[in-house]
């Protein structure tokens, strides 16, 4: 009997010794050649080494985890970045790992943070990366689904992100645009399809041609396709129908082979969920399926945005051939939208010795149709000339028809109450083009570069406006029936040179001289109705402006790299010439990045800029489209002067921290000057002011708790100096802004997970033409969870609850709460899917906003959310 029990412990202990075997490989980062002689130790909780091994000749290790005491796994290797890899403590048995990869340590490639459930986050010189190979998703999960899960990464209500604090201005694929719309990516493209993300600030296109900087950026997030889906091609088909007359149809068809991207897109809904966005009507906003210059309503027949019914259809085509060396691409798009929004707004502004409190009320019905083309072709030759073709065509129509009513008081007695109604269609057309060259002149490093750019647009619109104003007291009413015809056509030509030296593999110099000249005509014409015919012209509400403005600049700069560190400082001069006016400004910068070691990086900048009053500032011209608020130009308007820093400082190891601090000061900044009678009509012109500036912070913070939980905190602090004029008296208004955000989520199991997120803003203003001031606290809290039931259905539920505190004349919590509901069932190896969603279940709208400008708060109502309904669809996901 003892020797029975002898050998059952022995089998036991020989069990649990395999059951704590792990074994993996070791890898370099080209993912062929196997790393040999790699340390590889397990570490205790305290960082005690409990045992050690070293990978063999093919890159493989064998290890034996001593009870459950090990936590972690440390490889290294001379020349390589450390790996390190979380223990699942409650795991035993053989445990395989997936492969290692170590990355040089002359890549400036930071350490990869590796745990089972999370992705791999590293800084390959000023690019943040994130490995999505072990981010778990349930089946056919959308971009922004994989966004949500990534630390430092926010996807708002609207299909907008924030990585680090930093708004998202461009996605590309692969370096391409795909259909210029970043939501239709995000939204109807599958996770799956991406083996990585890149972020970083890109440069525009002119500087990437020609290597001098001009000090442009945009954050930018590439989609780094897999290598198992640079075949064949994908695909995806939904058909859905809901109550209260909802529907949601996309087709979506690609092929991402090597270097050739090709994809297709249709879209046919009125649920506000495909990705697809833009106004109609509204003025300077145009809704189309791409970005385009789009259209200007001169009546501005726009009650908002709204939730728009979308037709739309999309090409993209991209290709290199020639060893890269010839590069093409192409995006055609054509969209229709139409919104009935409505929109409920209190104004409350503090003048001296009197409160102005307006609430207003529109809706209007917009509809849009919108087409744009856009072709690049470039070659670069191995002597280093270089040509580049870029071209983009656009037209678009509108059809506004808007009704609103407004009343006003002052002090606690009403004084006005009007109604309007305004009848426009809108039409535009766009075309414009640049043309690259540059080449290799006389002896090494000398490189001369050649652009010219140009452009032409116009834009018309036509309508009628009524309008009837009541007041109290013995002023008489008033009322305006009239038709306009506005039309707006401009062109614009530039041409720059650029000499650049290569002095040294660190050095760069370069000096260019660009011109740029632009003509428009703008022609007001504003008709009254005198015998029920529109043919009496009113000279003070009509204008026929032509200015021209020509702009000629001369910069010199240097760039400096060396060892991760960038340097790009310089001084530019420019001189603009409008009309009569003769405007000279230096333009100092200095920008540039520095890695601190692989895990940080250092971003500064510095720069003093010029902004140009724009032409509807300046033209001598009253518009009278809302005769209670009428608004007039101001032809001495000066230009501002504005200094600008920006620091930001983002580490990447096992977690990550961006700390950004950005501000400016202005001087003969441009703001505005609003006289208002003792009948609340008020008069609004744009004026120079002194003292203006802004300076804000932020911080994001990425953590990881026990039992799998992942969290972030992100806080902001801002203040705003804005002068302007109530009146003829000065105003100084000053705003301080402190938010702070706390996210986190739990993984469960394979693509599951649990998402909460609190955010807490308060707002402090105070204007120094009013003793009292404004603060509140606004919260936003949301909550997400994805199950699994019964029967293998996923289901899905989020929640948004937005609380704002009363103030002043907001008396009343402003509570909303909305709650969405999915549940999913997978067919034919998930392939297939039917999906029963339940929208807005409270049947609340939470487009709630208020903003504080000035010394003026407002608190804005609009339609802009779905109601209440039940939505059932049929998914089809194909990849072959």
């Amino acid at each position: 009997m003892r020797l029975l029990l002898l050998l059952l412990c022995f089998c036991f202990i020989q069990a649990r010794a395999q059951r704590d075997t792990l074994t993996g490989s070791i890898i370099e980062a080209s993912g062929q050649t196997p790393v040999m002689q790699a340390s590889v130790l397990l570490l205790a909780r305290d960082s005690a080494i409990i045992c050690y091994t070293r990978s063999d000749q093919a890159g493989c290790f064998t290890i034996t985890r001593q009870g459950k005491e090990a936590v972690l796994l440390f490889v290294s290797h001379p020349g390589y970045t450390p790996e390190w890899r979380a223990i699942i403590t409650h795991q035993q048995g053989a445990i395989p790992l997936a492969p290692i990869v170590m990355f040089q340590q002359r890549d400036s490639l930071a350490e990869a943070t590796v745990t089972h459930a999370a992705p791999i986050t590293r800084l390959k010189g000023d690019t943040l990366e994130f490995s999505t190979g072990q981010v778990q998703l349930p089946p056919n999960a959308t971009v922004e689904a994989l966004l949500q899960r990534l630390s430092g990464v926010v996807v708002h209500a609207d299909g907008s992100i924030t990585i680090n604090g930093q708004q998202v201005d461009r996605i590309l694929v692969n370096g391409e645009d795909v259909f210029h719309d970043p939501k239709l990516i995000t939204r109807n493209f599958n996770a799956s399809l991406f083996s990585k993300l890149q972020v970083f600030d890109k440069v525009s296109d002119k500087t990437a041609f020609t290597g001098v900087d001009d000090g442009q950026r945009s954050h930018t997030l590439n989609l780094v396709v897999g290598e198992a889906s640079q075949h064949g091609f994908f695909g995806k088909l939904e058909g859905g129908a809901g109550t209260s007359g909802y529907y949601n149809n996309t087709a979506l068809a690609g092929s991402f082979r090597g270097s050739s991207q090709f994809a297709a897109l249709g879209l046919l809904s009125n649920t506000g969920t495909t990705g697809f966005s833009g106004e109609t009507g509204g003025s300077n906003e145009v809704a189309s399926i791409l970005i385009s210059p789009g259209v200007s309503d001169g009546l501005n027949a726009s009650a908002g945005t709204g939730v728009p019914k979308v037709a739309g259809a999309g090409l993209h085509y991209a290709n290199r051939w020639d060893s890269g060396a010839q590069h093409t691409s192409a995006n055609y798009s054509w969209g229709s939208t139409r919104t009935q929004p409505y929109t409920s707004s209190l104004v409350q502004q503090y003048l001296h010795d009197t409160i102005y409190l307006q609430q207003q009320r529109s809706t209007s019905t917009n509809t849009s149709y919108d087409q744009h083309a856009q072709g690049v072709y470039d070659i670069r030759q191995r002597s280093g000339n270089a040509l580049r073709l870029a071209v983009s065509g656009s037209t678009s129509t509108a059809h506004n028809q808007l009704t609103g009513t407004d009343s006003t008081v002052l002090n606690g007695k009403t004084v006005n109450q009007g109604i309007r109604r305004i009848l426009s269609n809108v039409s535009g057309q766009a075309i414009d083009g640049n043309l690259f060259y540059k080449r290799a002149i006389g002896a090494k490093g000398w490189q001369l570069s050649a652009t010219a750019e140009g452009g032409s647009a116009q834009n018309q619109s036509s309508g009628y406006l009524y309008a009837y104003n009541r007041y109290t007291g013995s002023q008489p009413n008033d009322s305006t029936d009239q038709k306009k015809d506005f039309s707006n056509r401009g062109w614009t030509g530039s041409g720059n040179a650029y000499l650049t030296y290569q002095a040294n593999p660190r050095t760069t110099i370069s000096a260019s001289y660009g011109v740029k000249y632009t003509s428009t005509h703008t022609l007001l014409t504003t008709y009254t109705n005198a015998s029920e015919h529109y043919n009496e012209k009113v000279d003070s509400l009509s204008i026929d402006y032509s200015p021209s403005i020509f702009n000629q600049e001369e910069i010199v700069q240097v760039a400096y790299e060396q060892k991760g560190f960038k340097l790009h400082t310089g001084l530019g001069l420019h001189q603009t010439r409008l009309e009569t006016y003769h405007y000279n400004y230096f333009n100092p910068h200095l920008f540039g990045h520095y890695n601190i070691d692989p895990h940080h990086v250092l971003y500064f900048s510095y720069d003093i800029t010029q902004q140009l009053p724009s032409l509807e500032q300046l033209q001598p011209l009253k518009n009278n489209v809302d005769p209670l608020h009428l608004t007039v130009g101001n032809p001495g308007l000066k230009p501002s002067n504005s200094q600008n820093f920006a620091v930001r400082l983002l580490i990447a190891r096992q977690h990550s921290l961006s700390v950004n601090v950005q501000g400016g000061i202005i001087q003969n900044g441009i703001s505005s000057q609003t006289i208002t009678d003792s009948l609340g009509r008020q008069v609004t012109r744009s004026v120079n002011v002194h003292g203006n500036m802004a300076i804000a912070s932020y911080l994001s913070y990425d953590f990881s708790l026990p039992e799998h939980i992942d969290g972030a905190v992100n806080e902001n602090v801002s203040y705003n100096r804005d002068n302007s004029f109530t009146g003829t008296l000065p105003a100084t208004n000053q705003t301080y802004n402190g938010g702070l955000a706390i996210s986190l989520q739990k993984k469960i199991g394979k693509g599951y997970l649990i998402q909460t997120r609190s955010a807490f803003d308060y707002t402090y203003v105070q204007s120094s033409i009013n003793p009292a001031t404004t603060n509140y606290l606004t919260q936003h809290h949301s909550a997400s969870i994805t199950l699994p039931l019964l029967w293998g259905m996923l289901v899905n539920s989020e929640t948004n609850v937005t609380i704002q505190q009363p103030t002043g004349s907001f008396r009343q919590d402003n509570i909303t709460t909305n709650w969405n509901i999915a549940v999913t069932k997978e067919f034919l190896d998930n392939q297939l899917g039917i999906q029963l969603k339940m929208n807005n279940l409270f049947n609340q709208n939470n487009s709630i906003i208020r903003t504080v400008s000035a010394n003026m708060v407002s608190t804005t109502y609009t339609n802009g959310t779905t109601k209440r309904y039940v939505l059932a669809s049929l998914i089809y996901h194909f990849r072959k």
